[in-house]
């Protein structure tokens, strides 16, 4: 039938549909045939320096980013105890303050090599942040470099009420964040609603977002209502530079047990 049709259709018409056949059909075969020799996402071992050099080259300030960010010594022990205490079963974290994703990833990362089904949830503002601004657009495409996106439930929103970003610093010489406060927007008392649907059910929480200390003890308050019995409460910045936040670490009572204190962040374990 074919070939009569061939006979009967002008040369131009039969060479038309020759060419729509061979679209069609290579609309049909399945995406993805060409080889490539980079790693997949969730093959790529993440560290904290290849998690700065990833920022770095997609133009963040390299020195912002390491300053603005937990240390890998520090990370690099978190990983350790919440390997040592949870072992390879799931758990469910909170992490309040994200930046641009380093100490986010590490704490996904170390999950991923525990138990692939455990979850951080992730609060931020996504509001600008030591010269950067939508810094969760860089926190998504760290987690997807490095694999973690399905590791990560973000939540754009202050953990309590609406507060000056930066802490008031004026990072870059140009962005004042007290001029510019009403000009930042996101949804607000995070934890307080999380209380009420969550209590109780964390395994851990770090905290490393707003550095004024009346703000942080109620955030403290929020999380000895969220971490169950056992969990571990993790402070940034417990160091002689925040001495505000040193003294609510030392200052968390007979409900806590100090597991660690190096001269940067503060483990205590919820009796």
């Amino acid at each position: 039938m074919k070939s009569v049709l061939k006979n009967l259709l002008p040369y131009g018409v039969v060479r038309a549909i020759q060419r729509r056949t061979r679209e069609n059909k290579r609309r049909r075969e399945p995406v993805g045939r060409a080889t490539s020799t980079a790693p997949a996402s969730e093959d790529r071992e993440f560290s904290v320096e290849q998690a700065i050099r990833f920022l770095a080259a997609r133009g963040l300030d390299e020195d912002q980013v390491r300053q603005g960010s937990i240390p890998a010594a520090s990370l690099n022990r978190l990983a350790e105890i919440l390997a040592a205490e949870f072992g390879p079963r799931r758990t469910l974290g909170l992490h309040v303050g994200n930046f641009v994703g380093v100490s986010l990833a590490a704490v996904a990362a170390a999950n991923r090599s525990r138990c692939p089904d455990s979850l951080v949830i992730a609060i931020d503002p996504n509001i600008p942040h030591r010269g950067i601004p939508n810094p969760q657009e860089h926190v998504a495409a760290l987690l997807d470099h490095f694999g973690l996106a399905q590791s990560v439930l973000p939540v754009a929103g202050y953990s309590l009420e609406k507060s000056v970003s930066n802490d008031g610093i004026r990072y870059d010489g140009a962005y004042d964040p007290l001029l510019r406060h009403a000009d930042e927007h996101a949804c607000a008392n995070t934890l307080p609603h999380l209380c009420d649907l969550l209590p109780e059910r964390f395994d851990f929480v770090l905290i490393d977002g707003n550095h004024d200390d009346a703000y942080l003890a109620r955030e403290l308050q929020c999380c000895a209502r969220l971490l169950r019995s056992g969990g571990l409460l993790v402070l940034d910045d417990v160091c002689e530079t925040w001495a505000g936040i040193m003294d609510l670490f030392f200052e968390l009572g007979d409900g806590y047990e100090c597991v660690l204190m190096n001269d940067r962040i503060g483990i205590a374990r919820k009796r």
